[in-house]
């Protein structure tokens, strides 16, 4: 599902480096440089916008806010900026304000306010062209308030209509959207200068039905705030719930009940990677909702589009198609699924599609859909085939949780949960390479609300994700060389989220390519890992329901340096390079010092390690066998040698539970890391002798 409100876009949910860029500069004047053009005297000129005539008209609605929405008393920040911001900080929010009003008719109004004091000329390159404006022209109605810079010596700059655009949403190409935004350019901007933006939106959004809910997240990504202001008012009887971590002050005005949360000193939200995007779950945010039940939720989404339910004259005889013959339920659906994400592609686009699905008709004749638009296909077909279905609409790892106290349509994902036998079977639609039932992480132990047919809503839990849910079982035949080269046979059984990621570099992929994957996977067993062949059974392949199994052989350069003389010791160092890939040479970070460090996903991962030396080289004294156990998962190796001191087995065992590591708890977790390590790196002294 697309986001319920536009939330601050810039720099709370964007991508901070989305703006000038300098290293394109440096390049642009080296290839003027070249071609013998002359250079520009003043670059920064060059980042401004076309110029465009004196007289040139507004973008946008240019009027006075409403009464009760006024700027600040004091731009200069209503509390004393700490000093340790203005030395270490590029900018600072001064003052973040949202108030939303919900009138008697359902129209909408958010006026929003961002005051900032910007400190360096990085926060000007990326703070100096405003993008948090978006609005839906098809429903809603622009209008800017203010936009000025103040000097620091207390001169006020209007921004002028030339310097104002108006454009579409920049898309991905799997998701468009109707949103328009609107960008403003401050031209002349310098350190310690504040910029001053105020705007409204209005209008009555065609899904809320009269209703209003969202999920305000409190703070800004990579920059402090001195404080933010959330205000949300609805008509005088009309109910509204809220869950947030401080009590609001409440107010009655003009027959209008407001709620307002007020913050202040906030820290700079994480900037969000691989690692740390399940932050986002623990930031601090509001959820509000003027529905009175979860029940009303359920009827609200029933009526959007209450057909979306039937199969029509195109999806019937296509089920009826694709499970004549079966009739265990199961395979039904397992049938039902794998067509859906097989044949039905990603792509979000349409009016009125933030939570309202197109018909099952219509993705059935365009091939394409989002996760609510495959999600509603899917439930239809397996009603059609007489399997009890629902709607289960959640907040991904990292967009927040559904809040079961407060009912509310809020989500960003949809997935099916079909109930047979008395069993649930969560089916995301999205994840097309995986079971029929399989859920990846972010789905995982999400809260959830469920709508079926009938328009009947419940709350449930989304399982949580196990390391049975991600699997690989690894045999290696290692054959070692003097001369530190080895031929190595490895074959492969990998089950649930593991197939996966294989699946994903092998289908419809050429033998270069699944060669070069699984190089860039093996890289730490030797200084030149070359595969020369990779083989797969292409129907085992294809059959996302069985683990996957295959095998390659490859050649190793660089195991170890090759013995001067006879009799000199060499050290080889062996290891499982999975464990590395998927855990033990990730960087750990933290979050933040009261912020736990969620693990990923939950693996089992069990290696056998065959190892033959040839020629003369013997190994005098296999490692010894370690076990460590923590409540964040288990290290094992285990070592078996002959009496020739040329063929030993290596087994390692890796496996990695849910949970996270949070306060005096990180220094154990640490320590555990670093013995996992040495446990998982075999170093085995060899001897090489004389040559018979």
């Amino acid at each position: 599902m697309r986001p319920l409100y536009p939330q601050h876009f810039h720099p709370r949910h964007s991508t901070l480096g989305s703006g000038r860029n300098p290293v394109a500069w440096i390049v642009g004047l080296v290839l003027l440089a070249n071609l013998g053009m002359p250079l520009p005297i003043t670059p920064r000129l060059m980042a401004e916008p076309p110029v465009k005539p004196a007289s040139q008209a507004w973008p946008l609605k240019r009027g006075p806010a409403p009464a009760w929405a006024g700027l600040p008393g004091n731009l200069a920040g209503a509390l004393p900026v700490p000093r340790e911001w203005l030395e270490e900080h590029g900018a600072v929010f001064l003052h973040v304000s949202s108030r939303h009003l919900l009138e008697t008719d359902g129209t909408i109004t958010v006026c929003t306010t961002e005051v900032v004091r910007l400190l360096g000329r990085k926060a000007i390159a990326i703070l100096g062209d405003h993008r948090s404006i978006l609005f839906d022209p098809a429903f809603e109605e622009c209008t800017l308030h203010q936009a000025f810079a103040v000097a620091a010596d207390g001169s006020r700059r209007e921004l002028e209509a030339r310097q104002c655009q108006v454009r579409d949403m920049i898309t991905d190409y799997a998701v468009y959207d109707n949103q328009k935004q609107a960008i403003l350019s401050f031209p002349g901007l310098q350190p310690g200068d504040t910029v001053v933006v105020q705007w409204t939106t209005r209008g009555k959004n065609p899904e809320y039905r009269g209703e209003m809910f969202g999920r305000h997240s409190v703070g800004m990504v990579a920059y402090p705030t001195l404080e933010e202001v959330l205000e949300v008012g609805v008509p005088v009887g009309k109910t509204l719930h809220a869950q947030a971590t401080g009590t609001p002050t409440k107010h009655t005005t003009q027959g209008v009940d407001w709620s307002v949360w007020r913050s202040v000193r906030l820290e700079p939200l994480e900037v969000e990677d691989s690692q740390t995007h399940y932050l986002r779950d623990q930031e601090p945010h509001v959820n509000f909702s003027t529905f009175p039940t979860w029940q009303s939720v359920g009827t609200w989404q029933l009526n959007l589009k209450p057909d979306v339910w039937k199969a029509g004259p195109g999806v019937g005889p296509l089920v009826d198609q694709l499970v004549a013959g079966e009739s265990v339920p199961e395979r039904k659906a397992a049938r039902l699924t794998h067509w859906v994400k097989r044949n039905i592609r990603y792509l979000s686009m349409g009016a009125e599609h933030h939570f309202t699905p197109h018909s099952p008709e219509d993705v059935l004749k365009n091939r394409h859909g989002d996760c609510k638009d495959t999600a509603q296909l899917l439930a239809a077909m397996l009603l059609r085939a007489g399997i009890a279905t629902e709607i289960a609409s959640l907040g991904v790892l990292g967009d927040g949780q559904v809040d079961s106290r407060v009912p509310s349509p809020w989500a960003s994902h949809a997935v099916v949960v079909a109930t047979i036998n008395g069993r649930a079977h969560w089916i995301d639609t999205t994840h097309d390479l995986a079971a029929w039932n399989h859920l990846n992480e972010m789905d995982c132990d999400r809260q959830c609300y469920l709508v079926n047919a009938q328009g009947v809503c419940r709350l449930l839990r989304s399982p949580a994700n196990t390391a049975a849910d991600c699997q690989w079982v690894c045999q290696s035949k290692l054959i070692i060389r003097p001369d530190g080269t080895a031929s190595l046979t490895r074959t492969i059984e990998a089950r649930g989220e593991a197939a996966v990621s294989y699946r994903d570099a092998f289908l419809e992929e050429p033998p270069a390519r699944r060669k070069k994957y699984l190089e860039d996977e093996m890289q730490e067993l030797a200084r030149e890992v070359v595969v020369s062949q990779v083989r797969v059974d292409a129907a085992n392949l294809n059959d996302l329901e069985a683990p996957l199994r295959f095998e390659c052989l490859a050649e190793l350069k660089g195991l170890f340096d090759p013995p001067v003389n006879a009799g000199d010791m060499v050290p080889l160092s062996l290891t499982e390079p999975l464990a590395w890939d998927k855990w033990l040479s990730l960087k750990t970070r933290f979050g933040g010092p009261d912020k736990p460090l969620r693990l990923e996903q939950p693996f089992i991962l069990e290696s056998t390690i065959e190892v033959e030396l040839t020629g003369t080289l013997k190994q005098t004294q296999p490692p010894e066998e370690s076990r460590l156990a923590t409540p964040w998962g288990t290290i094992a190796r285990r070592v078996k040698a002959d009496a020739s001191g040329q063929k030993f087995v290596l087994r390692f065992r890796a496996t990695r539970l849910p949970g996270e590591v949070a306060g005096p708890d990180r220094t154990r977790y640490l320590e555990f890391l670093e013995g996992a390590r040495e446990t998982f790196q075999a170093l085995l002294p060899l001897e090489s002798g004389k040559s018979p």
